[in-house]
């Protein structure tokens, strides 16, 4: 599935004009595994990649394949393993705000939500680089 995952990422970070294939493609597949996916793919990719990947999850939710409920789950996952990740991704917590800030900015998700979910998970320091966005 992480294959499919990736070829679909893939095929949206170039033309915007596959979007509508990529919205398809991933509600044919388990959309609450990609969200996860999306992350960990661009923890280490460009920070243009993890907007555009934003853009996407944005779009994902906009249009109901990817629902809000699942996108928390995937944050809740995400942030539950972030110290180990941190170790790896230096600037884990700047990447995760620039794929979130589209999502915040696109009116997918609120501030409150993203707070909800960071208040007991995430280290005061940190939590201020996440809120930041």
């Amino acid at each position: 599935m992480d294959t499919i995952f990736d070829a679909i990422t893939c095929e949206v970070l170039s033309p915007i004009d596959t979007l509508k294939e990529a919205l398809l493609s991933v509600a044919e597949q388990n959309s609450a595994s990609y969200n996860r996916f999306a992350v960990e793919l661009t923890l280490e990719c460009s920070s243009n990649t993890r907007r555009q990947t934003g853009l996407l999850l944005l779009d994902l939710l906009k249009s109901g394949v990817l629902p809000a409920e699942q996108v928390f789950e995937g944050l809740q996952e995400i942030l539950d393993d972030a110290e180990n990740v941190a170790s790896d991704v230096h600037q884990m917590w700047l990447c995760l705000s620039q794929l979130l800030s589209p999502m915040l900015h696109g009116g997918g998700i609120f501030m409150a939500e993203i707070y909800d979910q960071i208040r007991t998970r995430v280290p005061p320091k940190e939590a201020s680089v996440l809120l930041l966005l």
